[in-house]
């Protein structure tokens, strides 16, 4: 396995100011809007509808750490990108338990971090739940939960295959 130090310096952080803009264009293009494409059940229609909230995150579809070192690959590219809001990204739903049934949220492990933050805590909620995920990437066992990733890699697939015949991804400078 590959440690994180061999990956090259532009592999370790997320994607740049001008790939998260170009994502968003790209969304807005192909789909009509660039919110957020987390999928949310319309009982009135019977079927699931995007979330479409405007404030967006750029999501890696298949995790940056995964991509790193399991897969040994830069995740920063155009078809592992998807925009999210915050909520269904990784802050979740307020009213609800931390648990998989009742949140609606990409990294469940977020959620609990965020909730049980103390600030003056070392390790910090978020540093076990870094340390969680080096450990189970680690051990090749997923950290997130990959149903949500056909959905978003086929969008994914779909938006940048179009968009791409026209534009340049921007290269990180």
């Amino acid at each position: 396995m590959i440690e994180h130090e061999q990956i090259p310096k532009e592999k370790k952080v997320g994607f740049t100011s001008g790939q998260r803009e170009f994502v968003k264009r790209a969304y807005q293009e192909v789909l009509g809007f660039a919110g957020c494409v987390f999928p949310i059940w319309n009982e009135v229609e019977g079927e699931y509808k995007y979330c479409k909230t405007a404030k967006t995150e750029i999501h890696h579809v298949k995790p940056r750490g995964w991509c790193i070192r399991v897969l040994d690959v830069d995740p920063n590219v155009p078809f592992n990108a998807a925009p999210l809001c915050a909520e269904h990204h990784r802050v979740g739903q307020k009213d609800k338990p931390i648990t998989r049934e009742a949140q609606e949220v990409i990294h469940l492990d977020a959620v609990f971090a965020l909730r049980h933050y103390q600030g003056t805590e070392k390790p910090t909620s978020f540093d076990r739940v870094f340390d969680q995920r080096k450990r189970l990437t680690d051990k090749l066992t997923r950290y997130w939960f990959w149903l949500w990733d056909i959905y978003l890699q086929d969008l994914a697939d779909e938006v940048m295959g179009e968009y791409l015949q026209d534009h340049e991804w921007p290269k990180r400078r």
